[in-house]
């Protein structure tokens, strides 16, 4: 189905992805790149929070389907019949290393923060430093320039 384009004044906009496929062509299979239409909404940014609504992830029936959409039940199954203690154990360490990988990225920010920082200041200094050699180089042109005319 090809996509239908939007007259000008639709408040949504449409964006095309490719998706992967495979069209049969004679004996061949060659992939091909095909569109579909995906509709964007424009996102109305608004600072008042009570305009956007009410969190989705308060709804008890959202947070089920997720649950059911995004876990493997083998794995779920797996894990329930695992000694509790285990199963806590398990949990403090992924949350763990959730942790350390937040503080991770956190202390590289910090780092890179601090490079940033230091090639400025280094910046800075360079700029200062020709700064003061233009302005030598002026007076040593304007000496120059004084010892001619007085010639």
């Amino acid at each position: 189905m090809p996509p239908t384009p939007l007259g000008p004044f639709s408040q949504d906009q449409a964006s095309e992805l490719p998706v992967e496929g495979e069209m049969e062509e004679g004996k061949k299979k060659k992939k091909a790149i095909t569109k579909i239409l995906r509709k964007a909404y424009p996102s109305k940014s608004s600072d008042n929070h009570d305009e956007l609504g009410e969190d989705p992830f308060d709804n008890l029936g959202t947070i089920q389907n997720l649950i059911d959409k995004f876990s493997i039940s083998e794995v779920v199954d797996r894990m329930a019949n695992l000694d509790p203690r285990q199963l806590i154990c398990g949990s403090l360490g992924t949350i763990l290393k959730s942790g350390h990988q937040m503080l991770t990225l956190i202390k590289r920010a910090h780092r890179q923060e601090a490079e940033a920082q230091k090639v400025q200041e280094d910046l800075r200094a360079e700029v200062d430093r020709l700064q003061k050699k233009a302005i030598e180089a002026e007076c040593l042109a304007e000496k120059k320039a004084t010892k001619i005319e007085n010639l």
